[in-house]
C-alpha cells in the first residue's frame, strides 16, 4: 500500500488511457457470446398454442410477466428464476389473442385478438370485461396495438391496429374511440414513447411513421433499409 498521493498518481495515469477498458479478451473470442440457459419464464404452465406477447409489468421489482398466446389465455407468472409459478390467467372467451399489453401503470391489461372487439383484464381484481365494438368504427378484426404507458388521466389514449393503415384511437378511461390516423400499408406494430405524446408504427410498406398524439398527425417519415415489412417496434 502506498500513500494517499501515491494512489492518486496511479489513478490518473490509469484514467489517462483506454487501454485497459478496450484491449482485447483473453479468455472470449470475437466470434464467441458467453450465454447462460435460464429456466423456461412459462416452465409452470405453457400455452396450448403459439406465445404472441410477452410483456413485463412495468414495476420491476413485481417481476410480474404477462404471456398472452393464441389459445385465447392470458397468463401471469411471478419469475424467480427457480419456479416461475403462474400466479393468475385468464380466457379470452371467442378470441385468440394477437397482442396484448399492460396498461394504466401496470393495474390493467389490453388484449385484442382478430375480432371486432378487444377485453380489459384488472390485474388487482383479476376481473376481465369485453369491449364488444367501437361506437362509430366498421372494424371487424384487430390486427395488433400499442399501449400507451404514460400516465395522462383522462387524456391518455391507446392505439388499435386494423386492415388497410387503420389505427383508431381509444380513450384509456372509456375504451371507446376518440379519433383515428391512417397510413400507407398494413399496419404491423407500433409503441408510444415515454411521455406517450408521441407513437411510432411500421407496416408492410418498409417505412416508419411519427405521430403526435396532441394533433394526431404523422409529424415524421422515414424508410428504415431492410425493414420490409415491419413487424416490431
Amino acid at each position: 500500500e502506498g500513500s494517499d498521493g501515491e494512489q492518486e498518481d496511479v489513478l490518473q495515469r490509469a484514467l489517462r488511457s483506454t487501454a485497459p477498458a478496450v484491449a482485447k479478451a483473453t479468455t472470449l473470442g470475437q466470434t464467441h457470446i458467453s450465454m447462460t440457459r435460464c429456466v423456461d419464464a412459462n416452465i409452470s404452465k405453457a400455452a396450448k398454442a403459439v406465445v404472441s406477447t410477452v410483456q413485463w409489468h412495468p414495476e420491476a421489482q413485481r417481476s410480474l410477466l404477462l404471456a398472452a398466446s393464441g389459445d385465447k389465455a392470458l397468463r401471469f407468472y411471478s419469475v424467480d428464476g427457480e419456479n416461475n409459478p403462474m400466479v393468475a390467467s385468464a380466457f379470452c372467451e371467442s378470441m385468440p389473442v394477437t397482442a396484448a399489453g399492460f396498461a394504466q401503470g401496470g393495474a390493467e391489461v389490453l388484449a385484442v385478438g382478430r375480432r371486432p372487439f378487444f377485453y380489459t383484464y384488472d390485474v388487482a381484481t383479476g376481473a376481465l370485461s369485453r369491449t364488444s365494438k367501437l361506437i362509430g368504427r366498421e372494424e371487424k378484426s384487430w390486427e395488433s396495438l400499442a399501449v400507451n404507458p404514460a400516465h395522462m388521466g383522462g387524456s391518455a389514449v391507446h392505439a388499435l391496429f386494423g386492415r388497410h393503415g387503420s389505427i383508431s384511437l381509444v380513450s384509456a378511461r372509456s375504451k371507446q374511440w376518440v379519433g383515428e390516423l391512417k397510413m400507407n400499408g398494413e399496419v404491423r406494430a407500433g409503441a408510444f414513447a415515454a411521455d406517450g405524446m408521441t407513437l411510432v408504427t411500421v407496416g408492410t410498406e418498409g417505412a416508419v411513421y411519427h405521430w403526435d398524439m396532441r394533433m394526431h398527425k404523422c409529424i415524421a417519415r422515414h424508410d428504415d433499409d431492410g425493414l420490409s415489412p415491419g413487424t416490431a417496434v
